[in-house]
């Protein structure tokens, strides 16, 4: 408040000047938060079917990439040597 000129300070100004600070601190959080919760969105990939790790457009829910794998996620899964399967699921 000095700064701008203001030469004495009551605590009305000085309450209205914190709750400025607050809600210039309170818009940048929500900003970012805005923000971060857009870039998550957009690298939010498809977990099953054929699309699998396919990039979903965040507004509308569109395949907008290939696959990033070349699984065929159609075939059954086959056993690597040492490893046992049992014949049920759990």
């Amino acid at each position: 408040m000095r700064q701008v000129g203001q030469k004495s300070i009551n605590p009305a100004l000085l309450i209205d000047a914190i709750d400025k600070q607050r809600e210039i601190v309170r818009a940048a959080q929500a900003k970012t938060r805005k923000m971060r919760r857009g870039q998550q969105a957009a690298h939010r990939v498809v977990g099953v079917g054929a699309d699998v790790g396919a990039v979903v457009d965040p507004l509308n829910g569109a395949i907008v990439g290939e696959p990033k794998s070349d699984v065929d996620w159609n075939k059954p899964a086959e056993p690597f040597d040492g490893e046992v399967w049992h014949g049920r699921r759990r």
